[in-house]
């Protein structure tokens, strides 16, 4: 059920980190979700796009990452970028301001998981090397899965301006 499972996932990610977050990320939120985020960034018909989350690492560096990969960044670069964000961040800020879930607003708080949010801190390098690992792993490229949430050649070309 719903709640065993988040107990299993929240009680693996101080172990897990980063990865373990990112893969379930692409694992969860499914193919249509992933499909119209990466239309979304590609479809720059009214300017540029924006793209964030509360912290500008999680979300979006899975995001920016798979779109640096369709527009012809390497691995090691795409690895280099997301790394560099946490300079940006304020370890401060993020002891001060950590996330409540929805469902430790419920009166069954005593019942619900809880996340130790610090050994999600950072961007280390390794986090965005197992998660392109783990889409290799899964979808036998980042294309692969790229492919399979409807971000084909079409796509591809209007995100490199290409639309021919």
């Amino acid at each position: 059920d719903g709640k065993r499972f988040d107990r299993l996932l929240y009680d693996e990610l101080p172990r897990q980190g980063h990865s373990l977050l990112y893969t379930g990320m692409l694992r969860s939120a499914g193919p249509a979700a992933w499909g119209k985020a990466l239309a979304c960034a590609a479809d720059r018909s009214g300017g540029g796009v924006l793209v964030h989350c509360a912290k500008g690492k999680d979300r979006t560096g899975v995001l920016c990452a798979l779109l640096q990969h369709a527009a012809g960044d390497d691995e090691q670069q795409i690895v280099a970028d997301y790394a560099a964000s946490a300079a940006q961040l304020s370890e401060e800020a993020a002891v001060q301001s950590k996330p409540q879930m929805p469902w430790q607003k419920r009166k069954e708080e005593e019942e619900s998981p809880t996340v130790d949010w610090s050994a999600l801190r950072g961007s280390p390098a390794k986090a965005m090397q197992d998660t392109l690992a783990w889409v290799r792993q899964e979808y036998g490229a980042v294309d692969g899965f790229l492919e399979g949430v409807g971000a084909d050649e079409a796509w591809r070309r209007t995100l490199n301006g290409n639309s021919r």
